[in-house]
């Protein structure tokens, strides 16, 4: 009889929640008969707050996640009890912890005094699919959002913490801060990450260079509401030596502030007739493995002909000319030839992508950088990347 009720709530739209979970009448055995879409644990669990308590509270938390069901905790005092059910996961919080039962008309005015926020009714689904994240996992985890080219971080557990810390970020406010400043190379390299993953649906992995090591980026949608998108984050720390290959260097920080920014990036070596790729935006090409082409005519007529854009390859070919490359760089301003032509990314789809070739400073034009970036980082900013005044470019060197 009550699974009748509890169908014909749901089939009106309504949710239907198991009251005082974990005692009395509300057992495992009631939540395996029944369909409930979320369990409020019952505050007896917080009363007496030991290990114990939390082990429960955490397995809980845990079980309900796996069969698809939401959590409240009641009965929150302290900001202790909050910080613990905010770290296992728990989607929603009650107690006096954020104030006693008031009437109605004193409710707004205590909301704006403790800094209170409630929740637009366009975002429940938002939310929700946000709380069904399991959060009680060893690999380090961050939770955020995305509005405006703004990111804002949910939650972080203590293994992301430790990974920051090995990449000498010493906070999480100081993390945040790095990626939401327009100036820095990371913003834009963690904006097309997370504009990647909302373009293919799945999951991103992206790997970048952090002095002596590289940086393993997963970036995994997670709900959209408008302009405002919600997303994981695992970070992981990788040390990559391998003593029988050739270094380069990629220690300078002029050199990894251009890797950030760009979709593929490769050195260009005249008196070798080399081509030696640093990164390439596909993932086919590991950027562990610096490859390097022999012949950079050849070299180009094979990328022209498997990733450009068919009715873009004449003018390509003509942008790329090997007979008339270096004088053009010579008498170019700024030692910098560009163009934009259509480029096959990851996904095999076709975007506009500005192709630029630099000449590298103190080679007399026989290192050519070549950088290959998303449109919407013109050349006027990566001019400005080039020349911020913490870089003296005169001091670049790279190891080709």
């Amino acid at each position: 009889m009550i699974g009748k009720f509890i169908d014909a709530f749901h089939q009106s739209g309504y949710h239907v929640w198991m009251d005082d979970f974990g005692s009395g009448y509300s057992s495992l055995g009631v939540l395996k008969d029944f369909d409930f879409d979320e369990i409020k644990i019952d505050m007896s669990f917080l009363r007496n707050f030991n290990e114990k308590g939390k082990k429960i509270i955490e397995s809980v938390v845990r079980m309900a996640k796996s069969i698809g069901i939401q959590t409240l905790a009641e009965g929150v005092e302290t900001e202790e009890q909050y910080e613990f059910l905010k770290s296992i996961g728990c989607e929603k919080i009650q107690g006096y912890y954020f104030g006693k039962p008031i009437p109605k008309y004193h409710f707004l005015a205590h909301c704006q005094e403790r800094g209170i926020t409630y929740e637009d009714v366009h975002f429940h689904h938002f939310y929700d699919e946000i709380g069904r994240i399991d959060y009680l996992t060893d690999s380090p985890l961050l939770v955020g959002t995305l509005k405006n080219k703004r990111f804002r971080f949910l939650y972080v557990n203590e293994a992301y913490k430790q990974v920051l810390k090995r990449d000498h970020i010493d906070s999480v406010e100081k993390w945040e801060q790095i990626l939401n400043n327009p100036t820095d190379p990371m913003h834009q390299f963690h904006l097309n990450a997370a504009r990647k993953t909302l373009r293919r649906n799945k999951p991103t992995i992206v790997t970048y260079p952090r002095a002596d090591h590289y940086m393993e980026l997963t970036v995994e949608l997670i709900a959209r509401q408008g302009n405002v998108i919600s997303f994981t984050a695992e970070l992981h720390y990788i040390d990559i030596k391998n003593p029988d290959q050739e270094e380069i260097s990629l220690d300078d920080q002029y050199v990894r502030d251009v890797y950030y920014v760009c979709h593929d990036l490769a050195v260009m070596d005249f008196k070798n007739d080399t081509i030696r790729e640093l990164k390439s935006g596909n993932s086919n090409q590991p950027i562990a493995h610096h490859h390097i082409s022999h012949g950079i005519k050849d070299a180009f007529d094979r990328y022209c002909r498997s990733f450009i854009y068919k009715t873009d390859q004449e003018s390509f070919e003509r942008f790329y000319d090997f007979e008339t490359l270096q004088d053009r760089i010579k008498n170019a301003p700024e030692g910098l030839i560009s163009g934009y032509f259509r480029s096959k990314n990851d996904d095999g789809e076709y975007i506009w992508i500005h192709h630029m070739y630099i000449a590298i400073p103190q080679t007399n034009y026989q290192n050519i950088l070549i950088l290959a970036i998303t449109a919407d980082m013109n050349q006027d900013k990566l001019i400005q990347l080039l020349k911020r005044d913490d870089v003296n470019v005169e001091d670049v060197h790279l190891n080709c």
